[in-house]
């Protein structure tokens, strides 16, 4: 996973966490469970658009895949409000925004600088649509 339950601990507050984790108002810590749920629906959004264009799972994470991976978990744990309330707004847009950039990471209008499937560097990863073929030597058939 490209992000932790204590990276979601890191950027967002206690309170809001045991809030948006538990199923009930009693919880006095976060849900951890419900935190690396969050962080592998984030994770596997984030591989969804970048599969065609990097190799997976990304070796080194850089901070911009850091960040849309917060932005979407931080979108699904207010999305599992049953009653849809108190959705901020800042949570939308920024939910929308990290959409966008997937969509430009994928289309290639924004580079993350790691080494792209197909590029010469891709040499180095084994995948079973590689392989090398001679054309057979021209046979003669003048006098057939």
């Amino acid at each position: 996973m490209y992000i932790t339950a204590q990276d979601l601990e890191d950027v967002m507050s206690e309170s809001t966490l045991i809030a948006l984790s538990n199923d009930t108002s009693r919880a006095t810590t976060a849900n951890q469970m419900t935190l690396d749920k969050a962080c592998e629906y984030a994770t596997e959004t984030v591989d969804g658009y970048l599969r065609s264009r990097y190799v997976l799972p990304l070796n080194q994470v850089p901070t911009l895949v850091r960040n849309i991976c917060l932005q979407i978990a931080r979108h699904w744990l207010y999305s599992r409000r049953p009653d849809g309330k108190g959705f901020p707004d800042n949570v939308r847009e920024t939910y929308a925004q990290a959409l966008k950039d997937l969509e430009r990471i994928q289309s290639g209008k924004l580079h993350l600088g790691l080494t792209e499937i197909g590029s010469a560097a891709d040499d180095n990863y084994p995948t079973a649509l590689k392989f090398n073929a001679r054309a057979p030597q021209k046979l003669d058939l003048t006098g057939y």
